[in-house]
């Protein structure tokens, strides 16, 4: 008579964000959702590092999160979080939230690296879209309003360090 348990527990931590898109030129808060391996020994995270890609720039002093060590630095590209007084314990979700703009519309990686208490690395890429927005108004050339005129819109392109211009 042999009896066999198996224990299947992921080492991994597991991370998600939002908003997934964001308009370019407006300041948006991003939240980073950590959740902590379940494994009791080795789940504990000692270290998060968040990495912004150039294009999106991060605001100054809008870090912050919901773990009680609010020990949560930045540099230009990087965010991290690194206790001072205990580890990120095991099975649990934390937020890491920060603000950013972007002058560029596309997609862009965030990539979250994680240390566990046994110092093994884990990383992960989650992407955020920079929608091209543009507001404004369409004016016919007599100056004056039309109802129930139909308007197209033709090949805008995002201009460098500057509005949207035709392509002609």
């Amino acid at each position: 008579f042999i009896i066999i348990s198996l224990n299947l527990v992921s080492a991994d931590y597991s991370a998600s964000l939002s908003p997934i898109y964001i308009n370019r030129t407006v300041n948006t808060q991003i939240n980073i959702s950590i959740t902590a391996p379940i494994n009791v020994t080795l789940g504990n995270l000692t270290l998060i590092n968040i990495t912004i890609p150039q294009t999106l720039s991060f605001i100054s002093g809008s870090n912050e999160t919901t773990l009680s060590d609010k020990t949560f630095g930045n540099s230009s590209s990087y965010i991290w979080w690194d206790p001072t007084d205990g580890a990120f314990e095991n099975d649990t979700t934390h937020n890491f939230l920060f603000n950013v703009t972007s002058q560029r519309a596309g997609n862009n990686n965030i990539i979250i690296n994680a240390k566990r208490v046994d110092t093994k690395t884990n990383s992960s890429t989650l992407q955020v879209t920079v929608n091209f927005r543009f507001s404004g108004y369409v004016k016919n050339e007599t100056g004056g309003n039309i109802t129930n005129a139909s308007v197209e819109i033709y090949q805008f392109v995002e201009g460098q360090n500057g509005p949207p211009s035709e392509v002609f």
